[in-house]
């Protein structure tokens, strides 16, 4: 597979077709992504590894690192095909401190976002019920109005239902 820099991949293709990222390990805690861009080349795939301009094979801090970068030279089509691989290193590590009290802390976490969304709800309420009554304001504004409202009332329930879980497992009342 032959490396080449963005710009050069972009002036050999009209166009991107498929890009594969895959997820390595840069650092202690670290992880990057190389790309590999698969384009058409008179009817024919060719696939490049990106390289720096020193002829590395350059790792994106993560996907829209590499999307920002394809985008500027314009080699993006409107859709495409993207993998990524290795996603395992990406996924978080499993918790081993005081069980207890992380979800203690997520309680009260969940306890302050519930309260933000139950204010939410009441603004977006009375938000509707003015535009409702107005013929000035758009429907679609309405509509917004109501789908943000759901959106927070559903996320409201889960959030006072997970209160209730978690102190139900601690003993704590609700």
């Amino acid at each position: 597979m032959a490396r080449k820099q963005l710009p050069l991949i972009a002036a050999l293709a009209a166009s991107a077709v498929a890009v594969a990222l895959t997820a390595k390990r840069t650092g202690k805690n670290d992880i990057g992504f190389t790309a590999e861009v698969t384009s058409t080349v008179e009817g024919a795939p060719v696939v490049n590894m990106v390289c720096t301009d020193d002829g590395r094979v350059r790792t994106f801090k993560d996907a829209d690192d590499f999307l920002k970068s394809a985008g500027v030279l314009g080699m993006l089509p409107e859709s495409m095909d993207v993998t990524i691989d290795g996603l395992a290193l990406v996924q978080p590590k499993p918790f081993t401190g005081d069980i207890i009290k992380r979800n203690a802390a997520l309680v009260v976490s969940y306890g302050t976002r519930s309260l933000k969304a139950a204010e939410r709800v009441t603004e977006l309420t009375a938000k509707i019920a003015l535009a409702a009554g107005d013929p000035a304001i758009p429907q679609a504004y309405v509509d917004e109005l109501t789908a943000q409202k759901d959106a927070v009332e559903v996320l409201k329930a889960w959030l006072d239902a997970e209160i209730a879980r978690i102190n139900g497992i601690l003993g704590a009342p609700d």
